[in-house]
């Protein structure tokens, strides 16, 4: 089936898989809502997007970025709001978002564990509600 006109959300878009995703989504002529921590990294990978050559028979679409950060919960309510303002609804969400920790379990202290659930599980619940 064809992602043409389609709205797709994806979490985790500045950079790696997220980033790739975008490129992809895009160039197949999706209608993208770009979310991110940082806003800077965000507007590049945008900018990207909207100076790429794609197939002259797909129709593309400004992407439209969302900054907010999947850890703050207070934070994702707002940002499905300013989601759906960029075009009114959401065909397909992408939860790539995610943080990582590399250590001795024994030696992480479980404020860490915390975040990082908070950012790859309670987060990503939150933003799919």
């Amino acid at each position: 089936t064809s992602v043409q006109g389609a709205v797709v959300v994806i979490t985790g878009a500045s950079s790696g898989l997220g980033k790739e995703c975008a490129k992809a989504f895009h160039a197949a002529g999706a209608r993208l809502v770009l979310c991110g921590r940082d806003a800077a990294r965000l507007q590049q990978v945008v900018q990207d997007l909207k100076g790429s050559s794609t197939d002259q028979q797909k129709q593309t679409f400004t992407p439209c970025a969302v900054i907010f950060d999947l850890a703050k919960a207070d934070t994702v309510d707002k940002a499905a709001e300013e989601i759906l303002k960029c075009f009114g609804r959401v065909d397909i969400l992408v939860n790539n978002a995610g943080v990582s920790y590399r250590g001795n379990i024994v030696d992480t202290h479980m404020s860490v564990q915390r975040d990082v659930m908070e950012t790859n599980y309670f987060g990503t619940i939150a933003l799919t509600q």
